[in-house]
């Protein structure tokens, strides 16, 4: 629990848009606050990008202290449901656009789309309404995409 919330929170602080800020105060600042974030336990990969200039890429910590894994720009965390809110402000933001329509049918952004899946809508897949599963299976299972799409 405690791993997560961090994460939120370095997560959110670190989406904080940044203008007019020098390369190098960024840099200083992210290094400052994940040597303090990584002394408390935390691990976390950074990425930093102002106005289309890569200001840092780098792995602080652990990702997985009891196997002495170093965190990189690469590693993959587990980050749960997070991905829901970026994903819906995403989508919202290409609604806003014109991009797309919150009633399209997913099956003009997904190839193969099962028959009886078809009239599912980006609404009804952003506010848990289509008539998916709740669960597929245990966290740790892993699933092919034949596996996963035969449990939808």
């Amino acid at each position: 629990m405690f791993n997560r919330m961090l994460t939120y929170m370095m997560t959110v602080a670190f989406a904080i848009p940044i203008f007019a800020v020098e390369h190098e105060e960024i840099r200083n600042f992210v290094e400052t606050n994940m040597a303090e974030y990584v002394e408390a336990g935390g691990a976390a990969s950074v990425l930093v990008v102002q106005e289309g200039t890569v200001v840092i890429d780098k792995g602080f910590g652990l990702a997985n202290p009891e196997k002495g894994y170093v965190a990189t720009p690469e590693t993959i965390y587990p980050v749960g449901s997070i991905t829901k809110q970026f994903t819906g402000a995403a989508i919202t933001h290409l609604a806003a656009e014109g991009k797309l329509d919150f009633q399209d049918s997913i099956t003009e952004y997904f190839e193969d789309v099962p028959e009886d899946k078809a009239n599912i809508t980006l609404h009804q897949l952003l506010t848990h309404t289509a008539g998916l599963a709740d669960t597929l299976g245990s966290d740790k299972q892993q699933l092919s995409n034949a596996d996963f799409l035969a449990r939808v």
